[in-house]
């Protein structure tokens, strides 16, 4: 005749089972669970080629979070689509200044929202020439117009045009110019030298042609590009 099973038996197992069960979770991301991490969307106009689930979110350089998800917004009724791109910011990532109150609830959204209305904006920023991947930069640009899209603003961060969309909107206006400096490729140049009222010849190299509208400096970068 077998023995009865000790119900401390029972009770000991399903505990174990149970204990194993939140260990599992937790060791598979459900530590989310407990977090009061932020969330906010990014809304651009332009390519996202490049960036990722899973990119950095960095502010000057500093891990701030991530990016968790990548949508498109598509609108029949004209040709726009926007681009949501939604981020997670590790609350840890934000330490006390010293002699600074006990933070309370929203104390990390109520930063954010300041630091939006001093002119923190997101944009594109490239993290790698090798691999081409993106990551999103967060920085202020105090006089940017912040340009919410969300019906949800305290929700949202608004968004800059990366260098390279700016460069290419730079190009596409130069192709549309009749008359600007006259600048060769040999041509030495600085800042002070460039003028509004100088041509380009049909001759000269993209470079020079970018460095008359966004200065010499640039010059420099692109004729190295075009040297790789």
């Amino acid at each position: 005749m077998s023995k009865p099973v000790s119900k401390t038996a029972v009770g000991a197992f399903v505990l174990c089972a149970l204990t194993l069960f939140v260990l599992s979770i937790l060791w598979l991301g459900g530590s989310r669970l407990f977090s009061n991490d932020m969330e906010y969307v990014l809304y651009f106009d332009g390519s996202v080629s490049g960036l990722s689930t899973g990119a950095p979110v960095v502010f000057r350089g500093v891990p701030m979070g991530s990016v968790t998800r990548i949508n498109l917004v598509a609108n029949a009724r004209d040709s726009n689509v926007p681009i949501p791109v939604y981020i997670r910011i590790d609350e840890r990532s934000f330490v006390l200044a010293k002699n600074a109150s006990a933070p309370g609830e929203g104390f990390h959204e109520e930063i954010i929202r300041r630091m939006v209305q001093r002119g923190m904006r997101a944009r594109l920023q490239l993290q790698s020439l090798i691999t081409g991947q993106y990551r999103i930069e967060l920085d202020f640009y105090p006089g940017s117009p912040a340009n919410f899209r969300s019906s949800t603003p305290e929700d949202e961060i608004p968004t800059i045009p990366s260098p390279m969309d700016t460069l290419q909107s730079t190009i596409q206006r130069l192709l549309e110019l009749h008359a600007l400096p006259i600048l060769n490729e040999n041509d030495a140049v600085s800042t002070e030298e460039i003028g509004e009222h100088t041509t380009i010849g049909e001759n000269d190299t993209l470079a020079a042609q970018v460095a008359v509208t966004m200065g010499a400096d640039l010059l420099v970068i692109l004729s190295d590009i075009n040297g790789l």
